[in-house]
């Protein structure tokens, strides 16, 4: 799969050992990836025109619901992402549009259906 233009993918965890196995994972699928805790800075989740934002179940709702607010008024296209993610009651006041168990495949296919790719199962 090439690397082109609107490949970028942030990716917000606050499992450090979620956040760098899901950086590996994406960057092994030669998507462009910064990752980042819940506190990232406004610097870091603005810093580029992201396509996806991936949400981990470790961030608190209200934490990701500041974050997607942050990333979709700089980004109004940007998709989200929720692994694993929130309780039904939670998911639209963050913003979820799509979900995925965290397993690698489930991931990278959650990816490629928001970005409307087709991907092969591994």
């Amino acid at each position: 799969m090439n690397s082109g233009p609107g490949r970028w993918l942030i990716s917000i965890c606050d499992d450090d050992g979620l956040r760098y196995s899901r950086e590996l994972i994406l960057r092994h699928a030669d998507y462009k990836v910064v990752s980042v805790s819940s506190n990232a800075t406004l610097e870091q989740l603005t810093s580029r025109p992201f396509d996806i934002a991936i949400l981990c179940q470790s961030v608190e709702a209200e934490r990701a619901e500041r974050i997607v607010e942050i990333l979709k008024r700089e980004n109004a296209a940007i998709r989200v992402l929720g692994i694993n993610s929130y309780p039904t009651r939670l998911r639209y006041a963050v913003g979820v549009e799509y979900e995925s168990p965290g397993r690698p495949t489930a991931l990278l296919q959650a990816v490629a259906a928001l970005r409307g790719e087709v991907r092969r199962s591994a």
